[in-house]
Parts: structure tokens; C-alpha cells; sequence
């Protein structure tokens, strides 16, 4: 009902109700009169990896291999309005397409020097969240089992912080944390991020 009303896809609303998890987690650092989360200095946003397929459209069945990149995006923790932290979010993700074609070619006609551009803008401390979504909407079996719920757990690698994933399966949908175990409570974070849902839901639905 969510998408409908907003037009904004799963991936987008799952990066705008993170947004309002993570302001919710840590608000006085979203202050206007303080820094920003502790990885990030001074007054920039918190970015977050998104991974996009590389695979030109067409070639989804046929092409082997993990064509898989990372997409730096900022999270609008700064913004209080949860309709806008979503509007904010949809309009830096509008081009990833576009992104997505530069990457491939980029990666084709000079591959070490976008390699290198990768890991640099990928580094913990220029990105330091992970945000995967996934969706399964066939209904899955294992043998002659039917599957009745399924999470996605995401990789935290070593030094980032924090890692989410939201995992669509059927008509359900649930959202797992990662976390490494010096943040200040991150048990928080999942009630946080279903509180954020449901402001961005009473937002617009209501």
C-alpha cells in the first residue's frame, strides 16, 4: 500500500525509513549544531553501499558471474519530516540507471582505475552503511516442503559498522541488522526502523 500511495519503490522505501531509524537511534547528532554520526565529520550525510546488477538489460538469464557493483547514496538522517526524508531519497535515486550504465562502461574501458575508484568511495569511513533489499515473491519449497519465511542476513565486512537488509518474501517482508558490537545499542534499531515505518505510513495513509 506503501509503494502505491508514494510511488516510491521497495528499495527507496526501505532507504528512507532507515534514514529515520538511524536519526532516531542517534538524534543528537542530527542536531544543526552538531556533527554528524560519529564516522562522518562535520555536516555531510550519512552514505550508505547500495548494491545494483551490472548486467545490461536483456541479459539477466545468460550472463554468468556476480555482476554486482555498489552505489554510494546518502541517507537524509538530518531531515525530520518523514514524507520528505522519502522525497529526498527518491530523487537521489532517480538516475541509478544512469549510474549504472557509467559503472558498467567505466568498468569495461578502464577497469583498474574504476576498481580503485570503487574501493575508495567504499571505504568505511566515506561509507560506512550497507543497505541490501531483496524480494522473493515466488513461493519457494525445499523438497516437498513449502518455505514460510525467509530473512536475508547481510555482510558486515571488516571495519564498517553496520549492515541492513530488508528481505520481501510472499506478502512479508522483514528487516535484519548488523552490527559491530562497539555501536551504542544496537538491539534499538529494529523497533527504531518499524516505528519509522509507521510514521512514513501515518505520513501518507492515514
Amino acid at each position: 500500500m506503501l509503494g502505491k500511495a508514494t510511488g516510491a519503490t521497495f528499495s527507496q522505501v526501505n532507504l528512507a525509513v532507515t534514514a529515520g531509524a538511524i536519526r532516531a537511534w542517534s538524534p543528537a547528532d542530527w542536531s544543526p549544531s552538531k556533527r554528524t554520526w560519529r564516522w562522518v565529520p562535520g555536516s555531510r550525510p550519512l552514505y550508505a553501499r547500495l548494491p545494483v546488477h551490472l548486467r545490461p538489460q536483456g541479459h539477466e538469464s545468460v550472463s554468468l558471474g556476480n555482476h554486482v557493483t555498489m552505489l554510494r547514496t546518502p541517507l537524509p538522517c538530518s531531515e525530520p519530516d518523514p514524507r520528505r526524508r522519502l522525497e529526498t531519497v527518491v530523487h537521489s535515486t532517480q538516475r541509478t540507471d544512469d549510474r549504472r550504465a557509467i559503472i558498467r562502461a567505466g568498468l569495461r574501458t578502464f577497469p583498474r582505475t574504476s576498481t580503485v575508484l570503487i574501493r575508495y568511495f567504499a571505504n568505511e569511513r566515506r561509507t560506512p552503511l550497507s543497505i541490501t533489499c531483496l524480494r522473493t515473491p515466488e513461493v519457494l519449497s525445499f523438497a516437498d516442503d513449502h518455505v514460510t519465511a525467509c530473512f536475508a542476513l547481510p555482510p558486515l565486512p571488516d571495519p564498517h559498522p553496520l549492515g541492513v537488509a530488508l528481505y520481501g518474501y510472499g506478502r512479508e517482508a522483514t528487516v535484519v541488522f548488523v552490527a559491530d558490537c562497539s555501536d551504542p545499542d544496537p538491539a534499538a534499531l529494529p523497533e527504531l526502523w518499524h516505528e519509522a515505518l509507521r510514521e512514513l505510513e501515518d505520513a501518507y495513509l492515514s
